[in-house]
């Protein structure tokens, strides 16, 4: 992967792409860049469960690849889910063409937690990169902090950097520049 696109699913303030698009290069050293057009996510949705399947939206997401070197980002704020867990924070394959993250379950209002629009920037951020590993060929990891650990909490994102650890970034060939120090 060369470059990152990142495509709303959905209804999405543009903003939420314009925060990914600025973190995520110097993350993992890849160029993005914002698809004007968004998803529409309708094909996935599960009425009796309000949610949607995230790996119909991955599907659909994978053919706004313009070519082999880029990948697609999914941000929404729906609720998803996957056939084996009752709902997840993002998705994507390993090495695949796309992924998803969404806003919905790392609000920090849904939770009545502190921390507001700055916490959930952080938890998108960290979520977006934890996929985007994925499509880079990152499995998950267990060195603590390190973005690709399992989440199944909000609160285990909060635990993470929103980077790879070192092991994990030259894996899937992160420049050195982009990689997680030791002590942070």
């Amino acid at each position: 992967m060369e470059r990152l696109v990142l495509v709303a699913v959905g209804d999405l303030e543009l903003r939420w792409l314009e925060i990914l698009h600025e973190a995520l290069p110097p993350i993992l050293g890849r160029r993005c860049r914002i698809d004007p057009h968004a998803f529409d996510p309708a094909p996935a949705a599960h009425g009796p469960r309000r949610q949607y399947d995230a790996g119909m939206i991955v599907e659909g997401l994978a053919g706004r690849a313009e070519d082999a070197q880029e990948r697609v980002m999914g941000v929404t704020k729906l609720d998803l889910y996957l056939s084996v867990f009752t709902f997840v924070f993002g998705s994507a394959h390993l090495d695949g063409l796309a992924g998803i993250v969404s806003l919905h379950r790392l609000d920090p209002r849904r939770y009545a937690m502190a921390g507001g629009r700055d916490l959930l920037r952080e938890r998108l951020v960290k979520e977006a990169v934890h996929e985007c590993g994925h499509l880079l060929g990152a499995v998950h990891c267990s060195q603590p902090g390190c973005v690709m650990q399992f989440s199944g909490a909000v609160e285990e994102i909060d635990l993470k950097a929103s980077r790879l650890c070192p092991d994990c970034a030259r894996g899937v060939g992160i420049p050195p520049g982009a990689i997680l120090d030791q002590g942070a």
